[in-house]
């Protein structure tokens, strides 16, 4: 699999994350499937100033985190690059803060887990979407992010209904 699928990969799997995982229950049964998506994005993604890519989620640090929505607010207002809540601050409007939860396969009999990371879809444009995902806390790895975009907003009108913040002129996320 070469790396532009890989990309694709990583952030259809954080928009399923930000669609199945999310704080806006009744919005579960509205929102697109994955593939509807994914069949809307139109090129390669974009590169968000100060987040690595691919996305990926941070297995460095499995464990039951007991994260929830303010807690992913918070890990945002104090922990996310400075360049990207600028950027954020910039473009973005609407947020859907969320919890993605990614399941691990044990190996060698090893029991499965889950990791509960902090997601972002931050809406910074017409048919634009900034996907960030946050490191578990104490972990070493980095914040990561892409801009993916689609050719119709149509494909992001499921999401719509789930922003559940604003970005402020700082840069900073506030619950709606």
């Amino acid at each position: 699999m070469n790396g532009r699928k890989v990309a694709a990969l990583g952030s259809a799997l954080v928009v399923l994350g930000l669609l199945t995982g999310g704080a806006a229950g009744a919005a579960l049964a509205v929102a697109p499937g994955w593939n509807v998506l994914v069949a809307g994005a139109t090129g390669a993604p974009v590169n968000v100033p100060g987040l690595a890519r691919p996305i990926v989620p941070d297995a460095s640090h499995v464990k039951k985190a007991a994260t929830t929505v303010s807690r992913c607010l918070a890990r945002w207002n104090g922990g996310a690059p400075a360049l990207t809540r600028a950027w954020a601050a910039h473009h973005g409007t609407r947020v859907d803060v969320t919890v993605m939860r990614t399941p691990t396969i044990g190996i060698g009999g090893a029991k499965r887990s889950v990791i509960a990371q902090c997601a972002f879809g931050v809406e910074v444009g017409v048919g634009q979407l900034a996907l960030v995902v946050a490191p578990l806390p104490g972990s070493k790895a980095v914040w990561r992010g892409e801009l993916v975009r689609y050719r119709t907003r149509g494909a992001l009108d499921g999401l719509a209904r789930r922003f559940n913040a604003t970005v402020t002129t700082a840069g900073k996320l506030r619950l709606r």
